[in-house]
């Protein structure tokens, strides 16, 4: 009896992210793409991709199927030399730097693992919408026509900061020219 030959496949994964900085709340994609190096064809090819913490699956290509921490893409087989891409689009729901990495794998045996696994390091700004509103009061003014007269009204402004996101707004300040 001789034995079976073993299918030897190096697979290699690449990553890259866009737009990088991203602000929170706008989409993010990534674009990840498998290549089998040789020398034999790779079956059962998948790739999981560990989603970053507050990022949020938008969209995947045909062939995904994605929960709130890792999305599997099965592409089936690849050729020697043969390459598949697939896309994510994930929201960021916060600011600071998010890293994700992805992987792929197949029934064949790989000579060298090294290159199966590719991150993308995010740089995630935050976010902000501040509008100012100002109200007077009283209004109208009524003045008297004596300037020394001790019924003077007196006048306030009040001025309203909203931030409409998505994220905080800090060290937030305000010049009111009288």
């Amino acid at each position: 009896l001789s034995p079976t030959p073993q299918v030897l496949a190096d697979l290699m994964l690449t990553k890259s992210d866009a737009p990088d900085p991203v602000l929170v709340g706008r989409n993010l994609t990534y674009t990840l793409t498998a290549t089998n190096l040789g020398p034999d064809t790779a079956t059962k090819v998948q790739i999981s991709d560990s989603l970053p913490t507050g990022a949020i699956l938008v969209s995947a290509s045909a062939g995904c199927v994605g929960s709130s921490t890792t999305v599997t893409c099965n592409l089936e087989t690849l050729a020697p030399g043969a390459s598949a891409t697939v896309t994510l689009v994930v929201t960021p729901s916060a600011g600071g730097q998010i890293t994700n990495t992805a992987r792929v794998f197949s029934n064949a045996f790989d000579p060298a693992p090294t290159n199966n696994t590719a991150s993308a390091v995010t740089v995630v700004d935050a976010s902000t919408d501040l509008a100012l509103s100002i109200s007077d009061s009283p209004d109208p003014l009524t003045s008297t026509p004596d300037t020394v007269s001790s019924s003077r009204q007196t006048l306030t402004y009040t001025l309203t900061i909203t931030n409409n996101g998505p994220s905080p707004a800090t060290d937030i300040t305000v010049t009111d020219l009288l």
